[in-house]
């Protein structure tokens, strides 16, 4: 995914997409979202 230029933030952009319940959630905590990208990194960087 990183090779074809996906980021962190679009896969959570996405996720938010198909689970609406979980945008409120993601979008009213900052803390929250940078974690999922931290841990989103360290995945693909570990992949």
């Amino acid at each position: 995914l990183v090779q074809m230029g996906v980021t962190p933030d679009m896969l959570l952009e996405e996720v938010a997409r198909q689970m609406p319940e979980l945008a409120p959630i993601m979008e009213g905590r900052d803390d929250y979202k940078k974690t999922e990208i931290q841990n989103l990194e360290k995945f693909l960087k570990e992949g």
